[in-house]
């Protein structure tokens, strides 16, 4: 099968998966979480680099003779960069605000809202772009031998070392855009295991509910390093000539159609981690089908118990929630229902849903 097939498949698949995505989000706009905050930019930065496919296409398979001009190859140059360095720059911020979404759910309530997530993806966006900065100023049409026009990397010389820059930018972009992003996220996902995991830190059903989540976020870190870990290592040994020949065309065109492969899956593990994104892309397709079943769940299971009950709750500081337990007579007021599957919502945000159970401390 031609390698421009299968660049097609992926694009098509990653247009139609992003662009739905970014439709369901901005739908409900206002119900939007921190999370969904981040994967509606992670949504827009593939959608940016999917737009680049056609150009790449064409340079391959005119045999990266570059048609389209210096502007268009330094775009291209930009889009590509941000796409990498966005990727993993919010895929650590997903990692750290899973890390205290299942950690600190009530001590992160403070900060960790919808604005501090649409503020920390503004700087993110400005920081990968600031950093892609060099690559776009070098970025050029340069002729080969035969006079064939190419975009390619005009790096300057530094103490008539042709390759300084070169070698630095490689290990600069590696360090940035991988080893260093890795190691956060993975301290992060060890954290979450150990909470998740361990009895001892006596999590609530709301804070497991995360763990869906979390699921997703790893699962979109494992796929991000299957895609760019390949690239990454070869580009290197090749800045360094660590291999006896360049790297060939076939092994090019696959590492290109790994990027692509990035940035067209990430949409369906979205949805296949989370069943609240299936409702509502239910809702989009089937409106009147998707209104009568959330009716239906609403009428059918909605119950309230009030109780008087001895319950043990921490005195002292409110805010220390390891000290001994003090005995004390609360009334709590419950509200049973079967509650909607809400797998990309935070902590406070579910309690605010009708389905968290809602406890008042009535004698302080």
């Amino acid at each position: 099968m031609p390698y421009y097939v299968i660049f097609s498949f992926l694009t098509l698949a990653g247009i139609v998966g992003n662009a739905l995505i970014i439709a369901v989000l901005r739908e409900h706009e206002k119900a939007r979480t921190t999370a969904e905050i981040y994967i509606m930019n992670m949504a827009t930065t593939d959608m940016l680099m999917l737009s680049m496919v056609p150009l790449l296409v064409t340079r391959n398979i005119m045999d990266y003779e570059w048609i389209f001009g210096d502007f268009m190859c330094r775009v291209y140059y930009l889009i590509g960069g941000l796409n990498m360095f966005n990727t993993v720059f919010i895929l650590t911020a997903m990692s750290v605000d899973r890390y205290f979404c299942v950690s600190r759910p009530l001590r992160s309530l403070d900060w960790k809202t919808t604005r501090t997530a649409k503020i920390v993806c503004a700087l993110l966006w400005a920081v990968a772009t600031v950093i892609d900065l060099p690559w776009v100023i070098w970025a050029d049409i340069i002729p080969d031998c035969a006079g064939t026009p190419m975009c390619l990397y005009d790096f300057p010389e530094y103490n008539k070392d042709e390759h300084f820059w070169e070698r630095l930018t490689e290990i600069g972009v590696l360090l940035l855009s991988f080893v260093i992003p890795i190691i956060l996220i993975t301290g992060t996902h060890i954290g979450i295991w150990w909470h998740i995991r361990n009895p001892a830190a006596g999590l609530d059903r709301t804070q497991r509910s995360q763990e869906k989540v979390t699921r997703m976020v790893f699962a979109v870190v494992v796929v991000f390093v299957i895609c760019w870990l390949p690239k990454n290592l070869a580009y290197l040994a090749e800045r360094f000539d660590w291999f006896r020949t360049p790297i060939g065309f076939e092994f090019s065109i696959g590492f290109e159609m790994l990027m692509i492969a990035n940035s067209a899956i990430n949409p369906y593990l979205y949805t296949i981690f989370g069943q609240h994104f299936q409702r509502r892309l239910m809702g989009i397709f089937f409106p009147a089908k998707h209104r009568r079943s959330m009716v239906s769940r609403t009428n059918s299971h909605h119950h309230t118990i009030i109780m008087r009950s001895r319950v043990s709750t921490p005195t002292g500081d409110r805010r220390r929630h390891d000290s001994a337990p003090n005995h004390r007579c609360l009334d709590v007021e419950v509200h049973v229902e079967k509650k909607e599957d809400r797998s990309l919502s935070t902590p406070e945000e579910e309690a605010n849903t009708s389905g968290h159970t809602r406890v008042e401390d009535t004698h302080l």
